[in-house]
């Protein structure tokens, strides 16, 4: 999903910050993964399993959201296992241009890797009774920034998880992460950045510039005192 193309300012502000947040990760979809069922769940529009120029421009986005046409399943008679003709596509889209429909269909059929429409063949070939058959795609997830190599910083950069299979806390904690690396790149360049260049042997500790917190009975002494 590209955020730049997309206008929030309808959103609540939490779902913003949701958006704002899933675009800090890396959302891949793999070959491994994909199902007949998932495809036909997949979005028409702003979406990489569809490479088509005229599907990534959005200039007929308005008229397909409008028209109820936002899925490659709406493409589609589930029941009947098969492609919606052209003249019945222009009906649902209230268009009179049923070419332009015939050239949608063949954009979406050309752009699609043989295996992936092979597994739609196949699928349809099933039927289905009902749309709710269907699963939702599945979504593999990571860090969006490459890992950094120094001195000082050794990041690793964790593998991808299933969406659906992770936790909350790892990603914010991926989310954190990012953000921290990004505020990385607009430190100035300091004169003691290459300081210890020349003794690589040396390893920081941070234990020798930690101070650890006081104990309670520290505070209580200095309380007493300051009493007296």
């Amino acid at each position: 999903m590209d955020l730049s193309r997309l206008s929030t300012d309808v959103l609540p502000e939490f779902y913003r910050s949701v958006l704002n947040a899933w675009g800090l990760l890396k959302v891949e979809r793999r070959e491994d993964t994909v199902t007949g069922d998932s495809v036909l769940q997949e979005c028409l529009f702003f979406n990489t399993l569809f490479p088509d120029a005229a599907l990534q421009a959005g200039n007929s986005l308005h008229i397909f959201t409008q028209g109820g046409v936002t899925r490659l399943k709406d493409l589609m008679h589930l029941e009947k296992g098969c492609w919606k003709p052209a003249v019945e596509l222009a009906e649902t889209l209230a268009v009179q241009s049923v070419r332009m429909c015939e050239q949608f269909l063949w954009r979406v059929k050309d752009c699609l890797p043989p295996s992936v429409l092979e597994l739609i063949e196949e699928t349809l070939s099933g039927g289905y009774r009902t749309v709710l058959d269907l699963e939702c795609p599945t979504f593999w997830v990571g860090l969006s920034v490459q890992p950094k190599q120094g001195w000082v910083i050794r990041g690793n950069s964790p593998l991808p998880v299933r969406f659906h299979e992770a936790e909350k806390k790892l990603l914010y904690n991926w989310s954190v992460r990012v953000v921290n690396a990004a505020s990385f790149q607009t430190l100035p360049t300091s004169k003691w950045s290459e300081c210890f260049e020349e003794d690589r042997e040396l390893t920081p500790a941070w234990r020798t510039i930690y101070k650890p917190p006081l104990p309670k009975s520290s505070f209580a002494a200095l309380i007493s005192g300051r009493k007296r």
